[in-house]
């Protein structure tokens, strides 16, 4: 036998209204809907539902600029002839894209945090050699460092100031792989223990401490 409920609501369906409006309405106002006391009869008219709350943008993030902001000024700091910088050039805008593209997929493109986190990953898989960061520690590391530089002074930088301190935290990152690429093929230890003691200088210039003393796990940097 239908029910008085079940004879308004398919009377209710008929006027538009979705099964989840009426399971969240009572009785009375599934008649004030159909017309019985507001006379209206439109859908969500019985019950106004709140607008879901809005994050707050992060500050971590930015609007890009269609050119690089860094990159020449990088570039002119290491190569001393006009073919050495092309070659730089060339490498470090190669590395740029390709860490763009990746992070795009992630949803992680235009995000200072993001390129603090490939910074810090990559240099700390160089300072250790054979170990690897898992998925879940380097998004811990992006979701720690959105907590570090979520600060009055980076909400209230600009779009412009926001992709050059992304920029530089790729560069940094792209010379440290570089060398450690270039010192990869040579036979001379030294060579090799220079370039991981170069990967431990970057992380002790940005998070400030000796980099024998961190590490990174599935829940991101913490003390070793």
């Amino acid at each position: 036998r239908m029910s008085s409920r079940m004879m308004m609501a398919s009377t209710l369906r008929k006027k538009g209204y979705t099964t989840a409006q009426l399971n969240a309405m009572t009785n009375e106002q599934m008649l004030a809907a159909i017309g019985g006391k507001n006379g209206t009869g439109k859908p969500g008219a019985a019950s106004p539902t709140k607008k879901p709350a809005v994050a707050p943008p992060l500050a971590t993030k930015f609007k890009p600029l269609p050119k690089r902001l860094v990159l020449d000024a990088f570039v002119d700091g290491l190569g001393k002839t006009a073919e050495e910088k092309t070659g730089y050039r060339t490498l470090f805008s190669g590395i740029l894209k390709a860490y763009e593209t990746e992070a795009k997929k992630l949803k992680l493109e235009n995000d200072v945090a993001a390129a603090m986190a490939f910074n810090v990953a990559t240099n700390y898989s160089l300072y250790h050699p054979g170990v690897t960061i898992s998925d879940a520690g380097s998004n811990a590391l992006v979701a720690q460092f959105r907590g570090v530089l979520d600060n009055e002074n980076l909400r209230k930088a600009s779009n412009t100031d926001k992709q050059k301190l992304h920029e530089v935290f790729l560069l940094l990152a792209a010379y440290s792989l570089t060398i450690n690429q270039i010192a990869g093929g040579q036979s001379d230890p030294q060579v090799k223990k220079a370039a991981q003691m170069l990967a431990g200088e970057g992380l002790r210039y940005l998070l400030k401490t000796d980099p024998a003393k961190v590490k990174i796990t599935n829940n991101g940097l913490e003390s070793a």
